[in-house]
């Protein structure tokens, strides 16, 4: 059963979600999540502070957002389509048997990895759901912590990892860790070790709540502190040795297919083409699809 009352953080007020309608438990969600978003970015990196505080605000968007849209109880953004395109890189590849996955959410992916023969996965979040502690306790090959990325990481062997994965979950970090992490990501990965994302591109955002209530390509307000366009992902990934491996579109029925890209011309034809697109599409909507087609949210990285 969905849990009924909350307390603000933002005033304390106590809550009874039942009686709200769809738009007002929306206006809860933006509201709570600004709020404790403004706070947790002026607290010191990688402080337990900012730690504490940012598990009780995804505690709280958490039980408010299974009021107004379902959905988020399955999977969180994961989808079908993403989880098919890793056990496909991973059935390609034919070596290395070791998958981190990066906000393991409800356990919607992980349902799908514990099932690739010979792969372990570990992962971690800052929240563990009842779904992904359920799944742990059923399959051996699966570790999840609930911890933050940056420190769940720092526990793992260099050059240990063969996959990593993470939908969703980068737009989630914050500006002044970003760098470290990133640091920290490299070390960890083999040499020729694969990375997928999914990070929302910040020119057609903002993709968190705050997007009901800004217009197209305002900076988000809520939990994406990271929201970037094709381009600066690529740039920043560079930095620490990771480089485009495949170009990546999505086809008619939103399934993510994947071409070899050894020079990484077909990557900056996409950087191109974003460029190009941002400028002369005016339609929001129309602008939106076209990103999605062209999977400018979508990326897989390998370390060299």
């Amino acid at each position: 059963m969905k849990q009924k009352i909350i307390r603000r953080i933002s005033n304390g007020e106590m809550v009874d979600l039942s009686t709200l309608r769809k738009k007002e438990l929306k206006r809860l969600h933006y509201e709570e999540e600004k709020f404790v978003a403004k706070k947790v970015l002026n607290m010191p990196p990688f402080s337990k502070e900012r730690d504490e505080y940012m598990k009780r605000g995804y505690d709280l968007v958490s039980t408010i957002m299974p009021w107004y849209l379902p959905s988020a109880n399955i999977s969180y953004g994961a989808n079908q389509s993403t989880v098919k395109l890793v056990c496909d890189l991973i059935k390609c590849k034919k070596k290395g048997k070791l998958l981190y996955e990066a906000g393991v959410g409800t356990g919607y992916s992980c349902g799908y990895f514990v099932k690739v023969p010979n792969l372990k996965i570990k992962g971690c979040d800052m929240l563990l759901s009842d779904k992904i502690k359920y799944i742990m306790e059923r399959y051996s090959n699966l570790s999840v912590d609930e911890e933050n990325l940056y420190c769940n990481l720092r526990k793992l062997s260099n050059n240990s990892l063969d996959y990593f994965y993470a939908d969703n979950v980068f737009e989630h970090l914050f500006p002044d860790e970003f760098p470290k992490i990133l640091q920290l990501l490299s070390c960890k990965m083999k040499r020729d070790g694969l990375i997928i994302l999914i990070i929302p591109n910040r020119l057609v955002g903002p993709g968190d709540v705050s997007r009901f209530y800004l217009k197209q390509g305002k900076a988000a307000e809520g939990f994406h502190f990271m929201e970037l366009s094709y381009r600066e992902v690529i740039v920043k990934f560079k930095n620490y040795g990771i480089f485009p491996k495949y170009f990546v579109w999505r086809d008619k029925t939103g399934d993510v297919k994947y071409r070899m890209d050894p020079t990484g011309v077909m990557n900056d034809l996409k950087v191109c083409t974003e460029y190009v697109l941002s400028y002369l599409v005016k339609n929001p909507e129309l602008k939106k699809k076209l990103f999605y087609n062209l999977a400018l949210d979508c990326y897989v990285f390998e370390k060299r």
